[in-house]
């Protein structure tokens, strides 16, 4: 009877504070110029549900790619400044998104508020800045993979760059819960197994073989199910939250699929 009893008040608390297992913001504020890059500049996107959401951009040299982050479930854009250095340093134009509830950004994050965010991001660079699709690279890491591919799955882009992707978030809650039922009670759920067909643009895969968050197999799973130009690469010893520089595997992603030539 008591084991009972527990099992429901653990399934309640679950279902009652899901999305706190599933978004880590981290609060406050945040000064690129600390990082020392020249032509970062904090910036404010608009979102369909008029949002404002403080982010982070730099226009690319003519001719050069526009790399657009999705960063993951916790922490903010702050940490994600470095990771960048070879690209701007390329010429590349960068924007970081900033997610709302993250940073300085008021709201509280949710499947449908983030999809919101990656389309105002998109509408920015198309609108306000007159930036070529075909010169658009995303890139999605961990949660921000399924952003990536929503925005991917009505936005043409020159290419796709997915990190630590998973298949939908009831695929990794019940991995990581399966004593729970996660298929029928989780509200966000992320579902990237449901839209990847849809996406036309080339995506280059990148996971570490040792990630214990998002297991491979998920994104392996992913892969299978893409119809667009793809590549997979696995990296040994590597887990979810250590990912290396791999910056020299966008630029020959970018290369090999002409990314921005002669546009």
């Amino acid at each position: 009877m008591w084991a009972i009893v527990c099992y429901c008040v653990i399934l309640l608390i679950y279902v009652v504070f899901q999305r706190s297992f599933i978004y880590f913001p981290r609060k406050g504020p945040y000064d690129p110029d600390v990082w020392k890059f020249n032509g970062i500049q904090l910036i404010q996107l608009k979102t369909a549900d008029n949002k404002n959401l403080y982010s982070w951009y730099r226009r690319a040299k003519p001719g050069s790619p526009t790399l657009v982050l999705f960063h993951g479930n916790a922490g903010s854009m702050a940490e994600r400044l470095p990771m960048l250095k070879s690209y701007i340093q390329a010429g590349w134009g960068v924007l970081i998104l900033e997610y709302r509830g993250y940073g300085l950004n008021k709201g509280d994050p949710t499947e449908e508020g983030l999809y919101y965010d990656g389309d105002a991001a998109m509408r920015f660079l198309a609108r306000q800045e007159d930036v070529d699709s075909r010169c658009i690279v995303l890139y999605g890491h961990s949660l921000g993979s399924a952003v990536a591919t929503k925005v991917a799955s009505y936005f043409h882009v020159g290419g796709v760059v997915l990190s630590s992707s998973f298949t939908s978030v009831p695929d990794l809650a019940s991995y990581h819960y399966w004593f729970l039922p996660s298929n029928f009670f989780l509200i966000d759920r992320f579902d990237n197994s449901s839209r990847i067909s849809s996406v036309r643009s080339p995506i280059l895969y990148i996971h570490g073989e040792d990630d214990k968050i998002s297991p491979i197999f998920y994104a392996k799973k992913l892969y299978g199910a893409t119809k667009s130009a793809k590549k997979f690469i696995s990296l040994k010893g590597v887990g979810h939250n250590n990912l290396p520089d791999i910056s020299d595997y966008l630029f020959k992603f970018v290369s090999d699929n002409k990314i921005c030539e002669n546009k």
